[in-house]
């Protein structure tokens, strides 16, 4: 909300009446707000209320208006712009500069509009001053973001703070336990951070005592307290620089991921550092090459040489394949049709040599009304869709199918059971038997410290074996079993049962 004061209005009271009075168009200006009151009015009194008010010499008028304003209880507005509202400007001569114009108000406007403020412009052609009453609301500060300190997580009493908030009782679901949590762990870690003071100042006080401790030192170096002294500062001063160099690397990288994903220009600028510093390099890299040529006399071979990118943008390589006279190689997203030229293939030379099956590979017909598909060549030479099942049957290595592969591998076999069994079934456990042979001194079994441990002895044999077998011979129905691991495999086998009867 603004209140102006136009140059006309001014200029109609620029000329007062005959004694120093106001005439009838110089009557004040009064706005009502609820209890608060505002006058803007000139005063043409040359004294007026500046600050050579209170000098003893202030005239009889200048008093009573003094009187008359402490009366109705009003104050001067706080204001800005030019100090002296008013001017005489006479034909001849420097002119009068005073301060007449005025913004004033009561208690009560002023306590209910704190921010007002008065702007009081130049006059130019006017002897007095434009003024703008400037009704302003208080500006509200913003919270500030929560910002976790990754050095806090080494504090001994963060744990301690986390365990404490983590633990308080939250109504609600799951989602909502979680994230509430999370708020109330924002005013203690703030707290914890708070206690840590001012990294910097800290840093710079712990050097000066440390630089202070250590002259001290080299002054009496027998004085073990001074010895003590040192190592307990020299050990908080790397505590500290440790938590400021923390600090650091995770305020520099918010500032550059900042900086960088706003699109600012900043971020454009290194990235064309960057570009220009990768065509530099290349540039540096053929300078090498031709001063090694005339200092052995062995020149890079073109035809046999090639550039290969990775990631590279189109404008990069580009410029770089203009500094370097060498063929460009093929990238990862390079297809057929860029490696067929004329019905050839375009092999660079070198891999000639280096795989000769090249010559042999026969050159596809490109037809480019066609869509691309993936074609996969079994075991056997049928080609098929490409597939990760089609190309694990190829590649995988093939041996003669066992007869109990079904009390191993079933529809819902729990993987960690189903592969210890598979161990079992083809002997494969590190039993102390096969340990042997590595030379180690291994003499008889953990469990019933009688026999050496073997595959027969691990399940039917140790005496604490053979109480396990006993229950899990009454669970799963299989009493007339003996304890031979092959006769156990050849029952489930010829019953047709699966091996999840016996897990």
């Amino acid at each position: 909300m603004h209140a102006v004061i136009s140059n006309r209005f001014e200029v109609l009271k620029s000329d007062p009446g005959p004694s120093g009075t106001k005439t009838s168009e110089d009557d004040d200006i009064v706005e009502e707000s609820g209890a608060g009151k505002l006058e803007m009015d000139t005063f043409t009194k040359k004294d007026g209320l500046n600050r050579r008010d209170d000098s003893e010499g202030a005239s009889t008028p200048v008093k009573e208006f003094r009187e008359c304003v402490n009366n109705i209880e009003v104050i001067d507005i706080n204001s800005t712009g030019l100090q002296y509202t008013w001017t005489q400007k006479p034909k001849r001569g420097i002119g009068i500069l005073k301060k007449i114009d005025r913004v004033m108000g009561n208690l009560n406007f002023v306590d209910l509009f704190p921010y007002t403020s008065a702007l009081f412009h130049p006059y130019r052609v006017s002897d007095h001053s434009p003024c703008i009453l400037r009704f302003e609301k208080p500006k509200k500060k913003k919270a500030r973001a929560f910002k976790f300190a990754n050095f806090l997580v080494s504090k001994k009493d963060f744990k301690k703070v986390v365990f404490q908030e983590w633990h308080k009782e939250v109504a609600g679901n799951e989602m909502f336990k979680v994230v509430k949590k999370l708020k109330l762990l924002k005013p203690p870690l703030r707290k914890l951070l708070y206690a840590q003071g001012n990294l910097h100042t800290r840093v710079d006080l712990l050097r000066k005592e440390l630089d202070d401790i250590q002259i001290m030192v080299d002054k009496d170096p027998n004085d073990s307290g001074l010895r003590d002294k040192e190592r307990a500062c020299s050990l908080e001063y790397e505590k500290v620089a440790y938590d400021l160099e923390l600090f650091l690397k995770q305020k520099a990288k918010v500032d550059w991921l900042k900086a960088g994903d706003s699109n600012t220009a900043f971020f454009h600028k290194m990235i064309k550092r960057k570009r220009h510093s990768e065509v530099h390099s290349c540039m540096i890299l053929m300078k090498g090459l031709e001063e090694f040529r005339l200092v052995s006399g062995l020149a890079a071979s073109v035809e046999k040489s090639t550039v290969f990118f990775c990631q590279v943008p189109l404008a990069i390589k580009r410029a770089i394949m203009c500094v370097m006279p060498f063929e460009e190689g093929f990238s990862t997203s390079a297809k057929v049709e860029d490696l067929v030229i004329d019905r050839n293939w375009r092999w660079p030379a070198a891999w000639y040599d280096l795989f000769p099956v090249l010559i042999n590979i026969p050159v596809p017909v490109i037809c480019n009304n066609r869509k691309d598909v993936s074609i996969w060549h079994d075991i056997n030479g049928v080609e098929r869709k490409f597939s990760i099942h089609n190309v694990w049957e190829t590649i995988r290595y093939r041996s003669t199918e066992v007869d109990w592969y079904n009390i191993v591998w079933f529809t819902n076999c729990i993987p960690r059971h189903a592969f210890h069994v598979w161990l079992v079934c083809r002997k494969k456990l590190n039993t102390q038997d096969k340990m042997r042979t590595w030379d180690m001194n291994m003499r008889c079994c953990p469990l019933c410290v009688k026999d050496m441990d073997s595959h027969a002895h691990l399940f039917f044999e140790c005496e604490y074996a053979i109480q396990v077998w006993k229950t899990v011979r009454t669970f799963t129905n299989l009493g007339h079993i003996e304890g031979v691991w092959d006769n156990i495999v050849s029952y489930l086998i010829t019953s047709g049962k699966e091996c999840k009867n016996i897990y």
